[in-house]
This record gives structure tokens, sequence and C-alpha cells, in this order.
């Protein structure tokens, strides 16, 4: 009965042993809690921010941070590029504007023959 007292042991050991090669499997690796505090890996900008930048167009724009790292160039947009509208061009003479190629709003243009000054619409009943 000597050698019965002992025969406990072995399972003992075989459950210790199977946990010591699970174990890994169930424990967080370093790159899980992302990099270490020494790494430099800290975020670029602060979220939110905007720097301001000039498209490859040769365009007025901004950088917007998004997750601590700087974002491609956007252009600021007042219009879509292409787009034309109605505008004052004198007190009593509507123009058009056009908006270019970069979002801009660009002059007034009166229609063809109005000078600065002359209003056909006051001078119409003489």
């Amino acid at each position: 009965m000597e050698g019965g007292k002992y025969l406990y042991i072995i399972p003992v050991l075989l459950f210790f042993a199977l946990i010591y090669f699970l174990l890994p499997f169930f424990s967080p690796t370093q790159q899980d809690f992302g990099p270490a505090p020494d790494a430099g890996g800290g975020p670029e900008c602060t979220p939110g921010a905007e720097t301001p930048c000039t498209t490859p167009e040769g365009c007025a724009g901004y950088r917007p941070c998004m997750l601590g790292r700087q974002g491609a160039c956007v252009k600021d947009l007042e219009c879509t590029p292409g787009e034309s509208e109605q505008c004052t061009y004198s007190s009593c003479v509507q123009g058009e504007r056009e908006c270019d190629a970069c979002g801009k709003w660009g002059r007034c243009v009166p229609p063809i023959g109005c000078e600065i000054g002359y209003c056909p619409l006051e001078n119409s009943s003489n």
C-alpha cells in the first residue's frame, strides 16, 4: 500500500502542467496594452485640433486631428466648385459670381454693359 498513497500526486501534477501550458493562451500580451510608455508613441496632435495646410491643387485647407494623428489636407469650402449664384453688384444691379476650383466665391460680375453707378431701373422713367 505504500505505493498507493502517492497515486493522487500524478493527477495533481498533470492538472498543474495543463494550467502551465494553457495559461499563455488566456493572458493578455504587451500589444494589447498599447505601446510602452518610453516607446515615444504618443499622439501627434490634440484630437479635434485643425492645422492650416495647402492642398496639392494650391488651395487653402486644414488638417484635422483624428485619434491623435494628422489627417489629410481638406479644402475649406465656401461653395461647390463650378456653382454660380446671384449677387448684389451695386444698390440696384444684380450680378453673378462663380465658385472657383478651391471652393471660394469669386468677385461679383455685373451684366454686360452695366457700369458702377448706372442703374437702368432708376433711369428708365426718363
